[in-house]
């Protein structure tokens, strides 16, 4: 067992990888409750694999991954919600462009639900009655994605900003795709991708480490898996985009404005993605937070409704900036913001003291262990080990580095721009 020492803070981390390849993390800490997350390295955006040694490649429709999630919980006594409920803990899972997550929150009976969270995640029960039951679901879940302004808005943000990536496409599919979803496909994604190898068990609470990876070995101890490397198919994504600008109807009064920018990772060697992501983050924690001067300007000479929000992501090779206001003036937004990106000037106090902040929340929410449960997956799958390393980052984050990636963001002008306007048709 591998113990990690997390940076800054007092809790450590208990590493094992098992002989069947699954990685398993505990990070023990003085909570009531337990949470579990089962993580599968599959998301939304992987459509095309094989196994290396094959010629071929698998190709399957979009929404597999958010569809197999669904059927998972079905086994052949039942459902596994029910399973849980009977022991008082709750579960879920969620399906991103990258990974698949299945979670467990009790406070108590932990054996009994770590057990099953590995056995059902890994006993497969799916046949042509049950993909077309659940397509019913799939569908309307689709359809009402399709009537919410906020993912309507990101749907044509990702529609736009990508020519190849399977990102410019709903983590849920396409209606089209999720009506034509064989059985086939749910088995191969299954037998593909759902392999401890391939998987990650996250455990958080007040639990000893080494029971909670005895019962991960006893469980899945009667399963026998031979280790094979997933070769994805290449995608060649082009920096450029297709539209600068779209519109979309809405009902709200108020009109929407999202502005997205589309940067090349290359543009950052020399840095880990942890490394941009936080640089990335004080910059605009001191440039364009909801608390910065400039955006008090835009509230105070009514440019914004509100507040200025502000995201950003990382898709495969591109890191993608988003900014987004509710505005009764979208032209007079969209110029200031494009204008305020051109003209970014840190201030070295400023980072000074916004660093501070940043290091102190990196310690503090430690003390919370399901804080860092609720985010861990999908940060150790962009990150890896270095979401441990997160205060001494902070630390070493100097204003030369911060001045570099400021330079890098206020040179791109590869933008997205989504209107919401009012569907005066309506």
């Amino acid at each position: 067992m591998k113990i990690i020492k997390i940076a800054g803070a007092e809790n450590k981390v208990y590493k094992e990888v098992l002989d069947n390849g699954l990685t398993i993390y505990v990070l023990p800490g003085d909570t009531k409750g337990i949470t579990m997350n089962l993580t599968v390295n599959y998301g939304s955006s992987i459509n095309d694999f094989r196994f290396k040694g094959e010629t071929e490649y698998k190709h399957l429709h979009l929404g597999v991954a958010h569809f197999l999630e669904h059927l998972t919980f079905k086994m052949k006594d039942g459902d596994a919600n029910d399973y849980f409920a009977s022991y008082g803990a709750d579960c879920n899972a969620f399906t991103s462009y990258d990974i698949t997550n299945y979670e467990v929150w009790t406070t108590s009976h932990m054996k009994e639900c770590l057990s099953y969270l590995l056995t059902y995640v890994l006993t497969p029960f799916y046949n042509v009655e049950l993909v077309e039951n659940e397509k019913g679901i799939i569908l309307e879940e689709a359809k009402r994605n399709l009537d919410n302004i906020r993912r309507k808005m990101v749907y044509a943000t990702n529609e736009n900003l990508f020519h190849e990536y399977n990102s410019k496409y709903p983590i849920v599919g396409t209606i089209e795709d999720i009506k034509a979803i064989t059985l086939e496909d749910i088995e191969n994604a299954y037998y593909y991708f759902y392999k401890p190898y391939n998987m990650t068990l996250s455990v958080f609470g007040n639990i000893d480490p080494k029971e909670v990876i005895e019962i991960a070995k006893n469980t899945l101890d009667k399963y026998k898996y031979e280790v094979k490397e997933i070769e994805l198919k290449e995608i060649n994504e082009k920096p450029s985009i297709l539209k600068d600008r779209v519109i979309v109807k809405d009902k709200n009064k108020t009109p929407i404005v999202d502005i997205s920018y589309k940067i090349p990772l290359k543009e950052f060697e020399g840095l880990t993605l942890k490394e941009i992501d936080i640089a990335v983050y004080l910059l605009h924690t001191c440039e364009l937070s909801m608390t910065s001067d400039y955006a008090e300007s835009l509230k105070n000479n009514k440019t914004i409704v509100g507040y200025l929000n502000y995201y950003h992501q990382i898709f495969d090779d591109y890191l993608v900036l988003t900014y987004s206001a509710n505005t009764e003036k979208p032209e007079e937004f969209i110029k200031e913001l494009k204008n305020k990106i051109s003209n970014l000037n840190i201030n070295e106090d400023d980072l000074i003291r916004k660093k501070r902040a940043a290091i102190a929340h990196s310690i503090l929410i430690y003390d919370n262990i399901n804080d860092i449960a609720s985010g861990f997956a999908h940060e150790y799958f962009l990150y890896g080990e270095d979401t441990f390393e997160e205060t001494d980052i902070l630390k070493n984050m100097d204003i030369d580095t911060i001045k570099k990636v400021e330079e890098i963001i206020k040179k791109c002008n590869t933008s997205v721009e989504v209107i919401a306007e009012k569907d005066t048709e309506k």
